[in-house]
């Protein structure tokens, strides 16, 4: 990320400016849902 970080300031920050937010636009590949614990496991009875 260093190398990311140093070249985006190159292009986008004028001298001694701070970049404050990098996004990235567009769609990444699909994905699977991640796995959830039912709510029953994670009640205590009391």
């Amino acid at each position: 990320m260093a190398k990311l970080y140093q070249r985006s300031h190159e292009l986008l920050a004028k001298d001694g400016a701070t970049i404050q937010m990098l996004g990235r636009l567009g769609y990444g590949p699909s994905i699977e849902p991640t796995p959830r614990w039912p709510l029953e496991a994670k009640l205590l009875n009391g």
